[in-house]
């Protein structure tokens, strides 16, 4: 019989562990929660002395013994924080400590299922970024607000409200989601691109621009003063006769543009525009930007990172735009039917955006 107790895990990696296993009993993943016999401590493997109260849950590839609390909301049980034991199948001799995700997770996999398998790795991959960019994101959090309470500062020295609203969606791009886990992983964004578009570290950067023929983009609505001339992005202004320009985020721009321009048929008429123009600055939403210029247009670009999952990519789909339009038409006139509600909020106008066909990564969305 073997027991071996790996050291504890540094904070970070604790952290997300505790996550990652109080959202595999919240979610009831493979009846982790509802399927699993509740025991005491002195019918688990090794009879630890505490918890009081383990989960026995049953996977195909053995047998984990969840140490567990009362919860209050959501959840009727909770992690304790002690390591898990895990004893795999036919297998009742050998025994072991489990207290990080790297080690909880792969248990998910089935042996005879590669999508299983393969869903656990991709999710593996999730958390480990997660991790790196918590670091990250804690390491800026310290500085910052370090940094305030050296100067002195909070949000009213700020004048206009543009700035106050950045400030608070900084603060909150520091709060994790409450039941997502590994929300914390922007995947497809490294060390150095967290740092230079995410809202954690507030930077300031400019758009790059594609000159999309007039006859293969829709125009919806009005663009705002501020939109760059083709002179201002360094293109031939008489290109302005027969193309519209559209903004592309930075960091597309650097990694899958090119990829993405080769693989679609329009790929071969677009012009790429030499000079970067229109400052902006991320919100909480990161693909959604503050235009500098004129700080009540927020303007939506796609994003080739995945956030809350490896399938939420973070793109634009033109039926969005059309979608957020009709919502608010649908609450102004329900507002104009309702002189009591309609003094109590505004509406974001989203009735201005472009897009090219229906392609997911060549568009965007203005807000007002």
């Amino acid at each position: 019989m073997t027991h071996d107790t790996p050291q504890s895990p540094a904070k970070p990696e604790r952290y997300l562990t505790e996550r990652v296993i109080n959202a595999l009993i919240r979610e009831d993943v493979a009846g982790c929660q509802s399927e699993s016999e509740i025991v005491e401590s002195t019918l688990v493997p090794g009879s630890p002395a505490q918890p009081d109260t383990w989960l026995r849950w049953e996977l195909t590839t053995g047998t984990a013994w969840v140490p567990v609390r009362p919860a209050r909301f959501m959840q009727e049980w909770q992690w304790s924080g002690h390591p898990l034991i895990w004893q795999p199948a036919k297998s009742a001799e050998n025994f072991s400590a489990l207290d990080h995700y790297a080690q909880v997770l792969p248990r998910l996999a089935s042996f005879d299922n590669d999508e299983s398998q393969r869903l656990v790795a991709t999710y593996l991959r999730e958390c480990q970024i997660a991790e790196s960019h918590h670091s990250l994101c804690r390491e800026e959090q310290e500085r910052w607000f370090s940094e305030l309470r050296q100067q002195g500062l909070n949000f009213n020295d700020l004048p206009q409200w543009s700035e106050r609203m950045l400030h608070f969606d900084r603060l909150a791009a520091f709060l994790d989601h409450p039941f997502y886990p590994s929300a914390r992983a922007k995947s497809g964004f490294d060390g150095a691109a967290l740092a230079d578009y995410a809202p954690e570290f507030a930077p300031r950067f400019q758009l790059r621009w594609l000159a999309i023929p007039c006859s293969e983009l829709t125009l919806q609505g009005e663009l705002p003063q501020c939109w760059p001339s083709f002179s201002d992005v360094g293109l031939d202004c008489k290109q302005s006769e027969d193309h519209y320009l559209l903004p592309v985020h930075p960091h597309l721009w650097d990694t899958a543009l090119d990829q993405l321009l080769s693989e679609a048929p329009i790929g071969v008429q677009v012009i790429r525009a030499p000079k970067p123009a229109l400052w902006v600055r991320p919100t909480l939403s990161v693909r959604t930007v503050l235009i500098e210029a004129e700080p009540d247009v927020h303007l939506k670009v796609p994003l080739t990172i995945r956030t809350l999952g490896d399938r939420n990519i973070r793109t634009v789909k033109p039926s969005t735009l059309y979608d957020g339009h009709a919502i608010q038409q649908i609450l102004e006139d329900i507002a104009n039917n309702d002189q009591p509600l309609s003094e109590q909020f505004a509406v974001t106008d989203e009735s201005s955006g472009l897009h090219v066909g229906d392609l997911p990564w060549l568009g965007c969305i203005l807000r007002r």
